[in-house]
């Protein structure tokens, strides 16, 4: 795992933790589970909407095995709900004109469900099984109403209240506008569109867990499958009113997270108040059923939008109206809704902007971040829209994106409107332009048309679509980095951030080693764990090596200058040197006078009982980092499609990124959430959608019946990078880990059109299951 002759950081170094993963030697929460452990499962609300009017527990109580059963009422007096985030800066809060009615979550429901799959009551046993089959002999009676089942429907006069205190569903509305219609040109064409996202599930490979043990004065210890182990920290001694001292929650290896494992899951809290309760330790596990229906959501928008071009193909004006249904609740719905509107400003010069967004509580499950996080929907509604234009106008997708994208005449680039940290936004890049042309030449012309010449009765579509990501927000959601020198001569390096297959443990040695010019083998990581740093948040919204990564960097860097300082001391009390400055090497330093290299673990041992150090505490270091404002990015996306107008089945053949970013702290990790990010975006753009019928049960509660792409759905995806170091951050690097998914639904969905040819209709939704793709062909198809 060395690199030899250099620095370790920018190269191409396999991940450490692929070795154990592959080997199926990770450690999961479920692993964690050992004998003696209860089980606890959960009762879950049948209907979406209606008064608990009972819960009869007698005959599960006798089942065999059973410990507890506790109904939210049980728990009334020691458990709070879940509290909301904060609205947001106060800047950002006035110029959009935000109001927000945040929602608590109760960790079970007492007098009202809000929708299937809803916690109710919680059964505790000696082991799995015996919980499930308890929990089967939980009655429970409702007097149902009905429920809400859409956006639209949520708004509509004399809808059903979600919650009877918000009188009108309206969760969140923003608004804004950005300059003015430039006066003076004539023929203007004016494109109207609605375009709808449909409701998708994160669906990582391993569900929500946790395992939670008492440990000695009443303190707890939890293991979870979180990526925020400090948020769930928090929202577990919010919901006890424990203090964060008697709290120690740690993230283990963790199978995806996506964005819905940052929401803290009430079910986590009870595991952990359980266990203190019941003085054993107690394991949630949820199965994929439970995950489907009740673990967050997201996506679910639909945009009515107005674009209005120049003859020539000149933006003029863009004009967004769009609905967001944020389910019972959304932790961070305000997130959801900003992001969406400030990327719908996407990656062009658009003179006149004018967009309002609107969240609604409906009677689905709660909603939360999923990777991109309101990016995407924002990328497919400007991007369909630049198609439609093109189209009218008979010029091509590639020439309307050329004469209106950001070029190096235009950087940086000052939108006048502030993000959601209040800083004024400002594209720092280089040549959006350039990105175009890369992209375009991932998939050269004449491969194209050799892939249409061999398609006999298929058709091939090409598509676009470019976008701007937000990434590692701050000031104010800082990451620590506590960096030790170990008596071996090892530096540990410790974060906050709870990774979920970012390589993490990778990334941040390669970040240590080149600081302290030592090998990746001398460095350990710890990450997930809020017994190891006084302070962080967790890995989502592209910004845990922006963050995490800089805070690593100058925690490592104060040890190295503590680590010169004690050679310099110890050489002088050990061979009576005079003052002489250490000099940093890579394996260790020089000082003046002193025979040989003091290697680190040379000066680690001078710590130890009889050394000329000993007594005195060994470099440490804990710095908190957090950047001014997001680093931005870019990227354009390119799709081939092939597609068979008889069943309408469509198929991604070949698949192109070009991306603006800073330097590759591990190009093959870069590589990788490229990549796995543009597989999540075919699977939104073609598959993946969370269906309720007319009485608001799920219908998509199995992957028989919510799809996800095979490997074989999924071509190998071209990459190209345009280096452009940020300088909001010590590593002047950008995140990436949204990236690869932002343009996907907006890319394929043109590459569909165009397979369809002009006299079908226009593709105005994803997904595209095939039965809607055969709806847009004329009648006279085949």
């Amino acid at each position: 795992m060395s690199v030899a002759g250099g620095s370790p950081l920018g190269a191409p170094v396999e991940p450490v933790e692929s070795d154990r993963l592959l080997r199926g030697a990770g450690h999961f929460v479920a692993d964690l589970v050992t004998g003696g452990t209860l089980h606890a499962v959960f009762v879950r609300s049948t209907v979406p909407a209606g008064r608990l009017t009972g819960i009869d527990c007698t005959a599960a109580r006798s089942a065999p095995g059973v410990v507890a059963i506790l109904t939210g009422r049980d728990l009334a007096a020691d458990l709070g709900p879940i509290p909301a985030s904060p609205l947001g800066q106060d800047r950002f809060t006035e110029r959009m004109a935000l109001v927000a009615r945040p929602r608590p979550v109760p960790v079970l429901a007492t007098g009202q469900v809000s929708y299937v799959g809803q916690p109710v009551a919680v059964v505790v046993a000696e082991d799995r099984y015996l919980a499930e089959d308890a929990a089967g002999l939980v009655a429970v009676s409702y007097e149902s109403t009905d429920p809400v089942l859409g956006a639209v429907a949520g708004l509509a006069p004399g809808a059903p209240l979600v919650h009877a205190d918000c009188p009108d569903n309206v969760a969140v509305s923003l608004s804004f506008t950005k300059g003015r219609v430039p006066a003076g040109d004539a023929d203007l064409i004016v494109v109207q569109g609605h375009y709808r996202i449909g409701r998708q599930s994160g669906l990582s490979i391993e569900c929500r867990g946790a395992v939670a043990r008492p440990a000695r004065d009443g303190q707890v210890e939890v293991w979870s499958s979180t990526q925020a182990p400090f948020v769930l920290r928090q929202a577990i001694c919010a919901a006890t009113g424990w203090d964060a001292a008697n709290v120690r929650v740690r993230s283990p290896d963790v199978g995806g997270g996506f964005g819905p494992k940052v929401a803290p899951a009430s079910e986590d809290v009870v595991a952990a108040y359980l266990a203190r309760r019941l003085r054993r330790g107690v394991a949630w596990i949820e199965d994929r059923y439970e995950n489907l229906i009740a673990a967050p959501q997201a996506r679910d928008q639909e945009h009515q939008t107005r674009l209005t071009v120049t003859p020539d193909g000149r933006i003029v004006s863009w004009q967004d109206d769009f609905l967001v249904d944020v389910g019972v609740c959304n932790p961070w719905m305000v997130g959801v809704v900003a992001n969406t509107a400030l990327h719908l400003l996407g990656p062009y010069r658009i003179p006149h902007v004018a967009i309002t967004g609107t969240a609604v509580f409906t009677n689905k499950a709660p909603t939360s971040q999923y990777r991109g996080a309101g990016r995407p929907e924002a990328a497919f509604a400007l991007e369909r829209s630049l198609d439609d234009a093109a189209r009218r106008l008979g010029i091509s997708e590639w020439k309307i994106r050329e004469q209106n994208i950001l070029g190096p005449e235009d950087l940086p680039f000052s939108q006048d409107v502030p993000y959601r940290d209040g800083v004024d936004i400002v594209y720092d890049g280089a040549d959006y332009r350039r990105v175009l042309d890369d992209a375009r030449a991932l998939i050269p012309d004449e491969e194209i048309a050799a892939l249409r010449a061999g398609a006999g009765d298929r058709r091939i579509g090409v598509g676009v679509a470019a976008y701007m990501e937000a990434t590692a927000r701050g000031p104010r959601e800082p990451e620590t980095a506590r960096v030790t020198l170990e008596p071996d001569g090892h530096l540990i390096v410790r974060t906050g951030t709870g990774p979920s297959g970012q390589s993490h443990e990778t990334v941040f040695a390669q970040v240590a080693a080149d600081a302290a010019k030592r090998s990746i083998e001398d460095i350990h990581v710890i990450t997930g764990d809020t017994g190891e740093v006084p302070q962080g948040l967790g890995s989502f919204a592209s910004r845990s090596a922006v963050i995490a990564g800089s805070a690593v960097r100058d925690a490592t860097r104060q040890v190295t200058a503590q680590a010169a300082s004690a050679a310099e001391q110890a050489a002088r009390a050990d061979l009576k040197l005079s003052t002489g400055r250490a000099r940093h090497y890579r394996g260790g330093f020089r000082v003046p006078g002193y025979p040989g290299l003091v290697t680190w673990a040379r000066l680690a041992g001078w710590f130890a009982p009889g050394g000329p150090l000993a007594g005195q505490p060994r470099p440490e270091a804990v710095v908190t980092f957090a950047p001014p404002t997001v680093t931005w990015t870019m990227g354009v996306h390119v799709a081939v499609v092939s597609l068979d107008p008889d069943t309408g089945s469509a198929q991604v053949v070949r698949y192109g990124v070009a991306h603006e970013t800073g330097p590759s702290l591990n190009p093959r990790v870069v590589a990788g959430q490229l990549r796995g990010g543009a597989a999540q975006g075919i699977g939104g753009a073609l598959l993946e959608e969370v269906r309720y019928d007319e009485a608001g049960q799920p219908v998509s509660a199995t992957l028989a019946d919510y799809l996800i792409p095979a490997i074989t759905d999924i071509p190998a995806v071209r990459l190209t990078h345009s280096e452009v170091p940020s300088k909001l951050n010590p590593l002047g690097i950008r995140g990436v880990g949204e990236s690869g998914t932002i343009g996907g639904y907006a890319a394929v969905a043109a590459a569909v059109d165009d397979a369809l040819g002009p006299a079908a209709g226009r593709v105005d939704r994803v997904p595209m299951k095939p039965e809607y793709l055969v709806s847009l062909l004329p009648g006279d198809q085949p």
